[in-house]
C-alpha cells in the first residue's frame, strides 16, 4: 500500500453532487453536509480496503451501505430545511415594514419612502454577496418591484410614442428619452433574468418566495385603476383601504414565517400558497373596481399560476448552480489497495 494520496474516486463524486443537488439548503451548509459525508464513507471505505478489498469495491461498497443518493438527501434536509426564528423574522420584515408603511400612512412621507428603498437595496446587496441566504429572497423579491415598475412604465412610453408614430392617439416622445429607453432594456432583462435563474436553480421554492407579494400587487393596481390612470385617486383608495391592504402584507408576513419553520415541503409551499391566496382576495374586494365570483377565480388562478411558475422554470434550466458546486474536492488517502 502506497502512502500517496490518490484523486477522489468519480463514482463517489458523481454520489456526492448528486445528494448536493436534492439538499437545496443554504450553500454553506450544504458544503458542510458534503465534506461530513464525505469523510464518513471515506473513513468506512478504508476499513473495508483494510479488511482486504481493493479501493474501488471498498468506495462502492460503503456507498450501498450508506444508502440512495435520494435517501440520504431527503434525511438531511429534514434534519436541516426547518429555519430559525431569526431567519423567519429577517425574512418576513420586508412584509411587516410595508404593512407599517399602509398602517401609518408613511407613502406621504418622501424621506421616509428614500429611505424605505435605501434600506431595502442594501440589504438586498448584502444577502446577495454573502451567499444568498434564504431569508434573503423576500427583500430581493421587493427590491426587484421598483425595476418592474420602470419597465411597465418603459412599456407605456413606447407604446404611446408607437401610437403616435402610427398616427394613432398617442404622445410624441423625447428622443433621448427613447435612446435612454432603449438601452435600459437590455440592462433590465439581464438583472431579471440573472437574478431569477440563480434563484430558481437553487431551488423553486425560493422562486416562489421571492415573487410572492407579486400577484397581490398586480390585483391591488387592478383595483385603484380608474379610467386611463393608475394615480387619479391613488392617494385617497390608499387611505380609505389602508387596514385592508395592511392585512394582505401581514399575511403574507405569516405565510413566510411558517414557510421557515415548516420541516416538510408540502407544507412550505402551501404555507406561500395560501398566503398568497389570502392577500389576492383581500386585494380584490378593495378600490372601485371590486372583482365579483368570476373575478376571484381568475384571480386565484392567475396568483398559483405565478407563485408555480418557478418550478416550471426549473425544469426548463435544472436544478443546481453547476458554476459553483457547493462540495469541496477532497482526496482519499492511499491506504487502499488499488482494484
Amino acid at each position: 500500500m502506497g502512502s500517496e494520496p490518490v484523486p477522489i474516486e468519480p463514482g463517489l463524486r458523481g454520489y456526492l453532487e448528486s445528494i448536493r443537488h436534492r439538499l437545496r439548503l443554504d450553500p454553506l451548509l450544504e458544503r458542510e453536509i458534503i465534506r461530513e459525508l464525505s469523510t464518513h464513507i471515506v473513513d468506512r471505505a478504508r476499513e473495508l480496503g483494510e479488511a482486504g478489498l481493493s479501493r474501488d469495491q471498498a468506495i462502492r461498497l460503503a456507498m450501498e451501505r450508506f444508502g440512495s443518493a435520494h435517501a440520504i438527501a431527503g434525511e438531511m434536509c429534514g434534519v436541516h430545511a426547518k429555519g430559525t426564528w431569526t431567519a423567519a423574522l429577517l425574512a418576513a420584515t420586508p412584509h411587516m415594514f410595508v404593512a407599517l408603511f399602509f398602517t401609518f400612512h408613511l407613502w406621504h412621507n418622501l424621506g421616509c419612502m428614500v429611505a424605505g428603498m435605501i434600506s431595502l437595496f442594501a440589504i438586498s446587496a448584502y444577502g446577495w454577496l454573502r451567499g444568498r441566504p434564504p431569508w434573503s429572497y423576500t427583500w430581493l423579491g421587493y427590491s426587484l418591484v421598483p425595476i418592474l415598475i420602470a419597465s411597465l412604465i418603459s412599456l407605456y412610453a413606447l407604446g404611446n410614442a408607437l401610437g403616435y408614430l402610427l398616427g394613432a392617439n398617442g404622445a410624441e416622445l423625447n428622443p433621448w428619452v427613447l435612446l435612454g429607453i432603449f438601452a435600459y432594456t437590455p440592462l433590465l432583462v439581464w438583472v431579471l433574468t440573472s437574478a431569477v435563474t440563480k434563484v430558481v436553480r437553487r431551488d423553486w421554492l425560493y422562486g416562489s418566495l421571492m415573487v410572492l407579494p407579486l400577484p397581490a400587487m398586480a390585483c391591488w393596481a387592478f383595483a385603484l385603476y380608474r379610467g386611463n390612470s393608475l394615480i387619479e385617486g391613488c392617494g385617497q383608495y390608499l387611505n380609505s383601504f389602508a387596514l385592508w391592504l395592511t392585512l394582505g402584507f401581514v399575511a403574507l408576513a405569516i405565510g413566510v414565517a411558517v414557510f421557515f419553520r415548516a420541516e416538510k415541503r408540502c407544507v412550505r409551499a402551501s404555507s406561500l400558497g395560501m398566503a398568497g391566496l389570502l392577500a389576492v382576495f383581500i386585494a380584490a374586494q378593495m378600490g372601485p373596481n371590486r372583482l365579483g365570483l368570476l373575478g376571484l377565480l381568475v384571480a386565484a388562478l392567475f396568483s398559483l399560476a405565478f407563485l408555480l411558475s418557478p418550478f416550471l422554470l426549473e425544469h426548463w434550466i435544472g436544478h443546481g448552480e453547476h458554476e459553483d458546486p457547493a462540495w469541496p474536492d477532497i482526496e482519499l488517502e492511499g491506504s487502499l489497495k488499488q482494484g
